[in-house]
């Protein structure tokens, strides 16, 4: 989406500022250069489970059976991933073993939350007109800031186009303030006024669905109580039998009360959605626009 739903940052922030959902600029040519694109890898199973596996290439059948169904609707119950291996015809221990292939072969990200953009926090789609022979050095600085989520080269006279996040508005607009400074280059400053599609997954085995998807409805703000949840929910689930049993443990609670919460979030619209959040780059999508 144009001005909303971006990718959540590498570094878990949303104890402070709540993430910001999907790839809204995933597009253009990304440009590297610091923390803030790419995220790290998450607990999981080793190699040696996935080299276990058989008849399951991860360029064809492990894509199309572990990510293609699981980018929304991941399941909320104590087993999840047991849940899928029922589905799927597989075994647990592969189904683990196959997102941790995932995730380790790029074209997983995380297993996780996609936050409202309006559901905490504040964030704004920036652009900057850069000397072309400025633009590396550029992207750089851009990059090594750490409330961007993506940074990238688009074909226009504002060739520089990034997501600024922050804890609250005065936040973002002191990082843009920095950046300008640092560069020497003023930015031209996009808020999101209305979300109008939220939730963007890719269909993989065929091209993107080019249906409409509804403006998405005024989501009810995180509570500060419940930020430490959001927090892992943000980083991913960890891939192990009980995921929501350990952020349990972790947190003080009760499996159930994780359960409870997670399902309000998505019935309030705080989370568009739970499950795979895929690298579109390295699944194959590398021809995007982006239109204003």
């Amino acid at each position: 989406p144009p001005l909303c739903g971006y990718a959540a940052s590498p570094r878990s922030r949303i104890a402070t500022q709540c993430g910001q959902g999907d790839a809204a600029s995933a597009a253009g040519r990304p440009l590297h250069g610091g923390p803030g694109l790419e995220r790290a890898g998450f607990m999981g199973c080793g190699q040696t489970s996935a080299q276990r596996m058989s008849g399951m290439p991860v360029n064809t059948d492990l894509r199309l059976t572990l990510l293609n169904p699981w980018q929304r609707g991941f399941p909320l119950e104590r087993e999840p991933f047991a849940h899928i291996a029922s589905i799927q015809g597989l075994t647990t221990d592969e189904v683990l073993a196959g997102y941790a292939r995932l995730q380790s072969d790029g074209a997983l990200s995380r297993i996780g939350g996609v936050f409202a953009g309006n559901a905490g926090g504040a964030a704004l789609l920036a652009a900057m007109a850069v000397p072309p022979e400025r633009l590396d050095a550029v992207a750089a600085v851009v990059s090594s800031h750490p409330g961007v989520n993506h940074n990238y080269q688009r074909e226009h006279h504002f060739n520089l186009w990034f997501v600024m996040t922050g804890q609250d508005d005065a936040a973002v607009r002191a990082a843009m303030r920095s950046l300008e400074e640092a560069t020497g280059l003023p930015a031209l400053q996009l808020r999101m006024r209305r979300a109008s599609r939220s939730g963007l997954g890719f269909r993989l085995g065929g091209s993107t669905p080019p249906a409409p998807t509804a403006t998405a409805r005024e989501a009810t703000p995180l509570q500060d109580a419940d930020r430490p949840l959001a927090a892992l929910l943000e980083d991913g689930v960890p891939l192990v039998p009980r995921p929501y049993d350990a952020w349990a443990q972790a947190l003080g609670r009760t499996p159930e009360s994780v359960l409870h919460t997670l399902q309000q979030w998505l019935d309030q619209g705080t989370v568009r959605r739970i499950g795979a959040i895929v690298r579109h780059h390295e699944l194959g999508f590398d021809a995007n626009a982006m239109t204003v």
